[in-house]
Formats: structure tokens, sequence, C-alpha cells
């Protein structure tokens, strides 16, 4: 499970992200903080989020919702925030992103629904073998209205010391 998001003290991953349809573009880090037992801290500018570590998965540890569950098999689900929905979309993709081309990675779909059924909230996260979360792309609808941001890594591993 843990090859999918391997959680090591001191890793980083920085991502290029690009707001859908206006063009805004930014860059953000997120590193890797080990805690107690099979805890880490996520830290992303002033944003940090404690997951942990599982024999079935990898889970947030205040809300014990899983961001990766087994089995890791094509339509695999389990519940995630706020009432969505988590699915495993696809398995053995391959990917190319601004850090390079990775194979055998997942996508998971994290859907949140509305009144009849229409999405509120959409989640897709592709993880790669030892490489972690490599895209993101988040949307929202809200008064038929769309917004999305996409994020595609653009590196990873321990930080340079100059």
């Amino acid at each position: 499970m843990s090859r999918f998001f391997p959680l090591v003290d001191g890793n980083q991953w920085a991502y290029e992200a690009e707001e859908d349809g206006t063009g805004n573009k930014g860059i953000f880090v997120t590193r890797a903080r080990a805690l107690a037992g099979a805890r880490f801290s996520l830290v992303t500018g002033q944003r940090s989020r404690v997951v942990e570590v599982r024999a079935d998965g990898i889970a947030r540890s205040d809300t014990g919702t899983y961001l990766l569950r087994t089995p890791l098999a094509a339509g695999a689900e389990w519940a995630g925030e706020s009432g969505a929905m988590v699915r495993i979309s696809a398995i053995d993709r391959i990917v190319d992103v601004p850090a390079g081309k990775f194979i055998g990675c997942l996508d998971t779909v994290e859907e949140q629904r509305g009144a009849g059924g229409a999405p509120m909230r959409r989640v897709t996260t592709t993880y790669c073998p030892d490489v972690g979360i490599v895209t993101l792309h988040a949307e929202a609808w809200e008064g038929g209205r769309h917004v999305g941001e996409r994020a595609v890594l653009r590196s990873f591993g321990k930080p340079v010391t100059l």
C-alpha cells in the first residue's frame, strides 16, 4: 500500500498548479514529517494534515477516512470525506508529467453528490509506485458554476541542500 504513497521523513513533492479556465498558475510543495508510530504530517504551506499507514491503507488521522485502501483493484470503493465515495477508476496507467514518466499508476475518484445525484465535488488523484501523488484535479459545482484546479508533479524526493 505505502508503495503508492511512500511516506518517508523529509521527502517532498513539488507541484505545478493551474486553475481551470483562468490560466492562473502557481507552485506548491508538500513535505512529509514522521510522527510517532506510523503517522506522518503532510505540510503544504501553512496547512498540515496527519495521515497514518495502516495494514489496509493510508488514512487521515483526524477523520479515519482513507486516501487509499485495499484492495487496489479497479472498481474498489470506500467512504471518503463529508459523505463522498472514493473509487479506484483505473489501474496500470502510464503517466507523463514534468517529474518523469511513470508506469503502473492508479487513479482514484472521490465524489460527493448533491440533491438529485448531480456532482457537487470531485477529486481525481493519480498515485504512482515509489512516487506518490503525481496528478490531482479538484472540481466543484455550485449554482451551475464549475471551478477546478489541477496539479502535476514537478519533482519529488529529499530536498537538495546547497
